[in-house]
């Protein structure tokens, strides 16, 4: 899922002690919170019997982010009951260090927040991890050859330092394309024809994605389906002024 939100927005947030815009959530984000809290019980349970590491493993990230992430992060409580989704919330709102075994369930509030702040965008051909990380890379050499530097393959994952949050030791993978960067490529990007573009049939909304012909569309079908939608990613940020974040799960 791909979302814009207000440039700066979601760092603003961070921290910022906002007890109306805490309430708010609380009160719009209830039902999915705590949704988020059941999807991860039974892994907190097993990690809590010792049958496994969870996010635990995210401690060994630690060392990855920036520095003043990583001392701030170093405070996190990481031991005891698991916090609650409407406490990593709290914590997210007020400043306070976020549990370093709850990468992944703050992964999913910070996705929850974009919902409401932001505006969900158009991800065809980008909804999933169909080739795996490295199809970004890839992209990003389709990119060049246009003039166009996104750095995809780096900016859609592993960002979560950018919101002052633990590494997920899975899913959601967390990007950030920020709006100063899609004004840097407004130009190039625009330039690029993805005109007469074909959607394979696995991707289109009118058909089952099971009964799907992958050889209805080449590669560079493909490749043209993903450039044209993050053009318009680039559009709306640059029109709305806003960051783009992404969530891969």
């Amino acid at each position: 899922m791909t979302y814009s939100v207000p440039a700066g927005s979601i760092q603003k947030l961070a921290g910022s002690k906002d007890g109306a815009k805490l309430s708010l959530y609380k009160s719009k984000l209830a039902e999915g919170l705590q949704e988020n809290d059941e999807f991860f019980e039974d892994m907190e349970d097993e990690e809590a019997e010792g049958e496994m590491k969870g996010c635990l493993a995210g401690i060994l990230r630690l060392f990855v982010g920036k520095k003043k992430f990583e001392q701030e992060q170093a405070k996190a409580r990481t031991s005891g009951p698991v916090p609650s989704s409407e406490q990593l919330l709290e914590a997210f709102i007020n400043g306070d260090p976020i549990d370093l075994r709850c990468g992944s369930k703050m992964g999913y509030v910070l996705k929850m927040i974009c919902e409401l702040e932001g505006k969900s965008l158009e991800d065809a051909g980008l909804a999933g991890i169909r080739r795996g990380e490295n199809w970004m890379k890839e992209l990003d050499v389709a990119f060049a050859k246009h003039g166009v530097n996104l750095a995809l393959g780096k900016l859609t994952f592993n960002q979560q330092e950018a919101f002052g949050v633990p590494s997920p030791d899975d899913f959601p993978g967390i990007g950030y394309l920020p709006l100063s960067l899609w004004e840097q490529n407004s130009s190039a990007l625009a330039a690029i024809d993805t005109s007469g573009v074909k959607i394979p049939s696995y991707l289109r909304e009118d058909d089952d994605e099971e009964d799907g012909d992958e050889e209805d569309a080449t590669p560079t079908d493909y490749t043209l389906l993903c450039i044209k939608t993050i053009q318009s990613w680039g559009a709306e940020a640059v029109a709305g002024r806003c960051d783009v974040v992404t969530f891969y799960h």
